[in-house]
């Protein structure tokens, strides 16, 4: 069964490079996005990478699970 989990940097640092997730941003917002470990951030298939540290309005807060 699929759950939304709280993403946390503990939770990030077991991701696998290119990681393939659904993620939710805090507008709600739902997307599949991959984690990118060398550059910190997930990015989707517009090409626009969303920083996990640096862009707040487009970190991720939830992460699907299970």
């Amino acid at each position: 069964m699929h759950r939304w989990i709280k993403l946390t940097d503990e939770y990030v640092n077991i991701l696998k490079d290119n990681t393939c997730r659904k993620i939710r941003l805090p507008n709600k917002d739902e997307l599949w996005a991959h984690w990118d470990k060398k550059e910190g951030c997930f990015w989707w298939e517009q090409g626009e990478a969303a920083a996990y540290v640096d862009e707040p309005d487009m970190r991720p807060t939830h992460i699907l699970a299970g």
